[in-house]
């Protein structure tokens, strides 16, 4: 649920903002903090499809997909 270090003053509930923010202090240019979140965006379904293809009981998968997909919904809103 958090993470190690804070981002934009915090450690959990991570929003996109918060890793923008993030990115601009570290005076990482705009479009390429775009462009990264955007590369994460697109691999959702293929994190899920290892997930799905792993060798985790099925009660496991389940709950792993589940974080993955709040956390994909918390970080963009889907």
């Amino acid at each position: 649920e958090y993470f190690a270090f804070s981002i934009n003053g915090m450690k959990n509930n991570i929003r996109k903002r918060d890793f923008v923010a993030f990115g601009m202090t570290l005076a990482i240019d705009p479009k390429a903090i775009e462009n990264a979140l955007d590369r994460f965006r697109a691999g959702k379904d293929k994190i899920l499809e290892m997930v799905d293809h792993s060798e985790l009981s099925p009660e496991k998968k389940k709950k792993l997909d589940e974080i993955i997909r709040s956390r994909y919904d918390r970080l963009y809103g889907d």
